[in-house]
C-alpha cells in the first residue's frame, strides 16, 4: 500500500513506522464487494444516511487512538474491520507475558514487540483498505497536540488517570471528542467527553476538593483489582460504537454527559447521567 500523508505525520515522522508492511497479505477481490455487507442495515438503523454514504464517511474519517493494550487492542480491531480510513495508534509500550490474559494483540508470538507495531500489523492484515500509523511512544502533553491534529475522534484506551486529563484538555483544545473507556477487574465504564464538557471531572471525583493531577487521585483503573480477560472485550465494544456514531453524525446518541457502567462479575449494568 503507497504511503498516505496525513496532518502533522512529517513532524511526527521519527516517532512513526511505515505505513503498512511491505509483506501485507493483499485481500481477496470478493473482499472489496462483500466486506461491509452486514453493518449496512445496523446503520442505517440508526442514520437517515444511505449505507454507500456511511460507508464513505467511515472511510474518509480520522481516529487518534491512545494506547494499544487491553482495551486498545479490541478497539483497533472493531475500528479496522467498520473500515475507519486513517487509524493513528499510539503506545510507546511492548508486551509482556502478563498481558497474554487480556490483550487481544498479545500472543507468544508478539511478546517483546512495540504494542502499537502490532496493532498496525493487525489492522493491516483484517482491511488493507484503510491506512494505519504507529507512533511508537507514549504521548505527552507536548506531543499530544501533534497526535490530534486533523483527527476526527480521539479514543481513550489509557490507563492513569492523568493521562486521562492531559488528553481531555489536548482534544478541548483542538475542538474533537473522546471516547473514553476504563476497566478494573470484571468492571468497566464508558462515556463519551466533548470539548467543554465536565464528564471525566464527575467519574474520577477528587478527595477533598484537591485537584485532579494530585498523588492521591493519580491511581490508574488497572492498577488495584487487575483486569479480567472479558471485561476489555465489553468496554472496548461499547468504544467502538459510539465512535462509529461520532463518524456517523449521530453525537445525540451517544454517551455524551451520561456513564456506561458494568459489573460483569455480578451481570450487572446501567447508565447514568453525569452532571
Amino acid at each position: 500500500m503507497a504511503e498516505k500523508k496525513h496532518g502533522s505525520q512529517a513532524a511526527l515522522a521519527p516517532y512513526c513506522a511505515a505505513t503498512a508492511p511491505e509483506d501485507a497479505i493483499q485481500p481477496q477481490p470478493s473482499c472489496h464487494n462483500t466486506r461491509h455487507s452486514r453493518s449496512l442495515t445496523a446503520y442505517a438503523d440508526i442514520t437517515d444516511a444511505s449505507p454507500e454514504e456511511c460507508l464513505h464517511r467511515l472511510a474518509t474519517s480520522r481516529v487518534v487512538l491512545l494506547g494499544c493494550g487491553g482495551l486498545g487492542g479490541h478497539v483497533l480491531e472493531g475500528l479496522a474491520r467498520a473500515g475507519v480510513g486513517f487509524l493513528r495508534v499510539v503506545d510507546g509500550d511492548t508486551f509482556s507475558p502478563s498481558n497474554l490474559n487480556r490483550q487481544t494483540l498479545c500472543t507468544e508470538h508478539t511478546l517483546g514487540q512495540n504494542k502499537a507495531l502490532a496493532a498496525q500489523q493487525r489492522a493491516a492484515a483484517i482491511n488493507s483498505e484503510i491506512d494505519v500509523e504507529a507512533v511508537t511512544t507514549f504521548a505527552t502533553p507536548a506531543t499530544l497536540p501533534g497526535l490530534l491534529q486533523g483527527m476526527h475522534v480521539v479514543v481513550d484506551a489509557l490507563d492513569n488517570v492523568a493521562a486521562r486529563f492531559q488528553l481531555a484538555e489536548a482534544a478541548c483544545t483542538c475542538g474533537i471528542p473522546v471516547v473514553h473507556g476504563a476497566v478494573a477487574g470484571f468492571s468497566g465504564h464508558a462515556t463519551v467527553v466533548y470539548p467543554g464538557d465536565t464528564s471525566l471531572h464527575s467519574i474520577y471525583a477528587t478527595n477533598q476538593g484537591e485537584a485532579p493531577n494530585s498523588p492521591n487521585t493519580m491511581a490508574g483503573a488497572t492498577e488495584a483489582p487487575g483486569v479480567a480477560p472479558p471485561t476489555p472485550a465489553l468496554i472496548a465494544a461499547v468504544q467502538v460504537a459510539e465512535t462509529i456514531k461520532i463518524l456517523l453524525g449521530k453525537p445525540e446518541l451517544t454517551l455524551r454527559n451520561r456513564l456506561f457502567l458494568c459489573d460483569l462479575g455480578r451481570a450487572y449494568a446501567q447508565v447514568l447521567h453525569l452532571t
